[in-house]
């Protein structure tokens, strides 16, 4: 996106760490991986090391500040602005409250229409995410690789999936926030 800092890019006339903040406003603590810039909302400020280590490096940075009593901890990418706040209630409640039959999932996140995982938008049990983001260097690690050993339940959420990776992709998620306001929610790509 031309060096933009996505944090900072507008959808619906809010910046996406805005938009991912109050999709996130029902946890007892925020912590936000990535340079501090003015928010709203009391957060938790860290980064990786070295920085730019990508997802799985960001993810470890951030589940270290966090409380251990924490069961379940929230993973939203800020380039997600579809996820809203009914959504991230909807992973956190059905990996609190599993119901089926089988182990309990131990993280439950979105995919696509074509079942392609979206690990930057899921719940995870917090102690078993800890186990996999063991020492070592995570920097540039496949986020799918590192989280390859949990169980996880999938959530089929076709438009909350699309990130805005290109500018093409916000013009994109711009015209659905529209939509949605005029109650149509439909992802035009």
């Amino acid at each position: 996106m031309s060096g933009q800092d996505k944090a900072e890019v507008l959808v619906g006339g809010r910046r996406l760490i805005d938009r991912a903040l109050e999709a996130v406003s029902g946890a007892d603590r925020t912590v936000v991986v990535g340079p501090r810039r003015p928010v709203d909302r009391a957060v938790e400020w860290t980064s990786e090391r070295p920085p730019d280590g990508g997802p799985a490096a960001a993810l470890r940075a951030g589940i270290r500040i966090l409380c251990v009593s924490s069961e379940i901890v929230v993973l939203l990418a800020v380039d997600l602005p579809l996820v809203g706040a009914a959504l991230v209630s909807r992973l956190v409640g059905e990996l609190a409250h599993h119901t089926g039959t089988g182990p309990r999932p131990e993280g439950v996140i979105l995919c696509d229409a074509s079942g392609r995982d979206q690990p930057l938008a899921g719940a995870y049990l917090s102690g078993r995410l800890r186990g996999v983001l063991a020492p070592g260097d995570l920097t540039g690690a496949s986020l799918r690789g590192v989280l390859a050993p949990l169980r996880l339940k999938r959530v089929p959420e076709a438009e909350a999936t699309h990130d805005c990776d290109t500018w093409a992709d916000v013009e994109a998620a711009e015209r659905n926030s529209r939509q949605e306001g005029e109650g149509l929610g439909r992802l035009d790509r």
